[in-house]
């Protein structure tokens, strides 16, 4: 159940767009490949 996760599935997006918004328009292709 995604409550039970470890991390919330919205707690990690906000996470990964945090990530490609600091990283930039050249590094967001691997981010979102990863």
């Amino acid at each position: 159940m995604p409550a039970r996760a470890p991390r919330p599935i919205w707690r990690y997006s906000t996470e990964v767009l945090s990530r490609v918004i600091e990283a930039g328009p050249a590094d967001r292709g691997e981010v979102a490949l990863t």
